[in-house]
């Protein structure tokens, strides 16, 4: 990853966790610089789920910049980075992101993404409200 890069990714994190009334305004623009950067780097999505996973709480857009981006590097391991970033700690957003994968493959492809949905909501470790959501996706798909 560069250091423009990096410091992009610092900003965005630095908007999350000093959220203001602007924070998603500035998290948008950053994007947007990101945007122009020719960039292959899975790091760039491994480290931007990882402020996901450590700001559950913060309402990152619905479907927001971040998760545009982030499926600019659909095919290029997204969909693994993201299984991964719900194996460490499912989020809202996480669990929402992966249903959009869900809806976008065949009934074939969707077993093992559901059996993720399905072990999130048996698994005490996570907080009910995670749990529910979990449920709540997965049945959209029997």
């Amino acid at each position: 990853m560069t250091e423009k890069i990096e410091k992009i990714i610092a900003f965005i994190k630095n908007c999350v966790e000093n959220d203001s009334s602007d924070s998603l305004y500035k998290i948008d623009e950053a994007i947007e610089e990101l945007r122009t950067i020719d960039n292959n780097d899975i790091e760039t999505v491994y480290s931007l789920l990882y402020i996901i996973e450590q700001n559950n709480s913060y309402n990152f857009g619905s479907p927001g910049s971040i998760t545009h981006y982030l499926e600019g590097f659909y095919g290029k391991g997204y969909t693994e980075a993201l299984i991964e970033s719900l194996k460490r700690c499912p989020t809202e957003h996480t669990i929402w992101m992966l249903n959009r994968i869900i809806n976008a493959k065949s009934e074939d492809e969707k077993k093992p993404l559901l059996d993720i949905l399905e072990k999130i909501y048996n698994s005490k470790e996570y907080d009910q409200k995670i749990r529910n959501l979990a449920l709540e996706f997965r049945k959209l798909h029997i």
